[in-house]
C-alpha cells in the first residue's frame, strides 16, 4: 500500500470517526427532547449503535498507528435537531433515514478501498448496522409524514412560495419605477393575498386528500360488511397475481380474516395500494403554510420600507435582492432535511431560482415603464 493510500485510508477512518461520534450526539440530542417514548426508546438505542461505529474507527485507526482526533458536531447533524425544535422530533425522521442511506454508501465504499481484510470485516459490520437502521428509520417516517413531516413540508413550501413571489413581485414594479412607496403598497399587498391564498389552497388540498382516503377506507368496510366472501376472494387473486400460490394465498387471507382491523388493511394495501395513514388537521397545515408564506415574504419588503422616504428605488431593491438570497438560500439548506441533497448545491439552486424570477419581472416592469404606460 502506497504512502498517499495509506494517507487517504487515514482520512476516511478519521472522517467515519468524526461522522459516528456526531451522529452518536444528534440522535441522543433528539431523543432528550422527545416526548414519545416509544420514539426516544429507538433513538438512544441507535446513538449506542453510532458509539459501537465510532470505537470501531478508533481501533482501525490504532492498528494503523494512528489516534483519532478531535470531533465536533456536524452541521448535517446539527441541522435536523433544530428543525425538530421547531416541528417536533417526528419530522426529521426521513431525514435520518436517507442519511442512514448515504452511511450505507459510504461503507461499501471504504470495504471497496479498505487495505486489509481487518478493516473490511469491521466496515461489513458496520454497514450491517446501517442497513438495518435505515430500514427501521424509513418505517418510522411513513408512520410520522403526516404529522411532523407534513408541517415541515408546509412550512417549506409557504415559505419558498412567498420568498420568490414577493421578491419578484417588487423587483418588477421597482423597474416600473413608480418609488419606494408604490413598491411597498404592491408588496404589502402581495404579502397579505398571498399568505392568504397559499394557507386556503393547503387547506383545500389536504382536506381533499384526506376526504378520499376515508372514503376508499369506508367504502372498503361497506364491501367486507355486505360482501365479505366476495372481498376476501378478490384479495386471494390479487395474492396470486404478485405470485403466491393459491395455497399461500389461502392461507395468509385466511389469517387475516380474523382480525377485520388488519383484513381491510391487507384489502386496501394489496388492491389500491394505501397504506395507514393518520393525517394532521387541515387548519393546522394551511396556519403552518399560511405563516411561513408571510414570515419570508416580508424579507424582500423590509428595504422599502427603511427607504419609504428615499426617492430613488435602486438601493432597497438592491438590499431586497440581497435579502431574498439569503432566505432563498437558508430555504435551501432546511429543504435538505427532507432530501439529504447536498446543503450548498440546494441552497444555490434556491437562490437561482429566486433570483431568476426577480430578473424575469425586472425585466418586464422596466419594459412596461419605457413604454410610458401608467
Amino acid at each position: 500500500m502506497g504512502a498517499a493510500s495509506e494517507v487517504d485510508h487515514l482520512r476516511d477512518l478519521q472522517h467515519g470517526y468524526e461522522e459516528e461520534r456526531s451522529a452518536e450526539w444528534m440522535y441522543l440530542r433528539l431523543a432528550e427532547r422527545d416526548s414519545n417514548a416509544e420514539r426516544a426508546t429507538m433513538l438512544r438505542e441507535l446513538a449506542a449503535y453510532e458509539l459501537r461505529h465510532s470505537v470501531a474507527y478508533e481501533d482501525a485507526l490504532k492498528r494503523h498507528g494512528s489516534a483519532a482526533g478531535p470531533w465536533r458536531k456536524q452541521w448535517i447533524h446539527r441541522l435536523p435537531v433544530i428543525v425538530s425544535s421547531l416541528f417536533g422530533v417526528g419530522s426529521v425522521f426521513q431525514f435520518l433515514s436517507s442519511s442512514e442511506a448515504h452511511e450505507v454508501d459510504e461503507c461499501l465504499r471504504q470495504i471497496a478501498s479498505a487495505p486489509d481484510e481487518t478493516c473490511r470485516e469491521a466496515m461489513k459490520t458496520i454497514l450491517a448496522d446501517e442497513v438495518v437502521h435505515e430500514s427501521r428509520l424509513w418505517e418510522r417516517a411513513r408512520a410520522e409524514q403526516s404529522a411532523g413531516h407534513g408541517a415541515l413540508r408546509s412550512s417549506v413550501l409557504g415559505a419558498n412560495d412567498g420568498l420568490v413571489s414577493i421578491l419578484a413581485l417588487v423587483a418588477g414594479v421597482a423597474g416600473y419605477d413608480k418609488g419606494n412607496a408604490f413598491v411597498l403598497i404592491a408588496g404589502l399587498a402581495g404579502l397579505v393575498a398571498g399568505a392568504v391564498s397559499m394557507a386556503a389552497s393547503n387547506y383545500v388540498s389536504v382536506k381533499a386528500e384526506q376526504e378520499a382516503y376515508r372514503a376508499k377506507v369506508d367504502g372498503e368496510r361497506v364491501a367486507l360488511e355486505s360482501v365479505r366472501e366476495v372481498k376476501l376472494g378478490t384479495l386471494k387473486q390479487t395474492l396470486q397475481r404478485k405470485g403466491f400460490t393459491p395455497a399461500e394465498s389461502d392461507s395468509m387471507v385466511s389469517r387475516l380474516a380474523a382480525d377485520d382491523q388488519k383484513l381491510l388493511g391487507a384489502i386496501l394495501y394489496e388492491e389500491h395500494g394505501i397504506g395507514e395513514a393518520v393525517f394532521a388537521k387541515p387548519g393546522k397545515l394551511a396556519w403552518f403554510t399560511g405563516l411561513s408564506f408571510a414570515v419570508a415574504g416580508v424579507l424582500p419588503v423590509i428595504p422599502f420600507v427603511i427607504f419609504l422616504s428615499y426617492g430613488a428605488t435602486l438601493l432597497p431593491l438592491i438590499l431586497s435582492v440581497i435579502f431574498g438570497a439569503v432566505g432563498l438560500f437558508i430555504l435551501g439548506v432546511m429543504k435538505t432535511v427532507v432530501t439529504f441533497g447536498s446543503a450548498i448545491r440546494s441552497g444555490a439552486e434556491m437562490v437561482a431560482i429566486g433570483l431568476g424570477a426577480a430578473g424575469l419581472t425586472y425585466l418586464v416592469g422596466l419594459l412596461v415603464g419605457l413604454q410610458g404606460i401608467a
